[in-house]
């Protein structure tokens, strides 16, 4: 995701890396709350398949609601922010 944007200036490599950072975090959500699922759906916590599949989305908020705190956003922000500088200085250096 980040890698095309790699080259363009400083402004577009810091966005990259911030969109890079947030669709990391939704794929990240995603995986572990169907992880999460499969967890439940093990311990026969769900009446039915789509029970199960309903309640990937229910774990998915909780899991989004536990994250949703100022230092992990910050964290986010400046990380991604960091990595996509990283990156284009890594293309400027290898053009």
């Amino acid at each position: 995701i980040m890698g095309p944007a790699a080259g363009r200036g400083w402004w577009e490599a810091i966005n990259a890396g911030v969109r890079t950072a947030v669709v990391m975090l939704a794929v990240a959500l995603v995986i572990f709350s169907i992880y999460k699922m499969l967890e439940l759906a093990f311990l026969k916590r769900f009446d039915g398949p789509m029970d199960a599949i309903v309640g990937i989305f229910g774990v998915g908020v909780d899991y989004l609601m536990q994250i949703l705190a100022w230092d992990v956003i910050a964290l986010l922000i400046v990380g991604g922010a960091l990595a996509g500088m990283l990156a284009e200085w890594a293309a400027r250096r290898w053009k």
